[in-house]
């Protein structure tokens, strides 16, 4: 069986549906290709960032770096072109927090 190719930008809760502590078997049915966590669509669709995650210092995750470095550079964009899901789930909660005049929200 060929499971479905899904995207997740946005919050926990939508990405959630496609984590093994949650959902055990969704594996069986969907391969999350692309995940960029809370990323709000100001910053989407904004222009890059140069960055390297090599500038971030202290006790920081590098799942952390990850996100942030992918946020900054809009990697994202080229991901979803690349990998071609079959469905893009956006989920822009993260936007209800961001302040004006900001592009990043954490």
């Amino acid at each position: 069986m060929n499971r479905i190719k899904v995207a997740v930008i946005g919050s926990c809760a939508s990405r959630d549906n496609f984590n093994h502590h949650f959902v055990p078997n969704y594996k069986d049915f969907f391969k999350c290709v692309v995940s960029q966590n809370q990323m709000s669509m100001i910053s989407l669709m904004a222009d890059p960032i140069p960055f390297h995650a090599d500038h971030v210092t202290g006790d920081v995750s590098n799942y952390a770096k990850l996100h942030f470095t992918t946020e900054l550079e809009k990697s994202v964009l080229y991901n979803l072109l690349i990998n071609d899901p079959d469905y893009v789930i956006l989920d822009f909660y993260a936007d209800i927090f961001t302040e004006h005049g900001k592009l990043i929200n954490r």
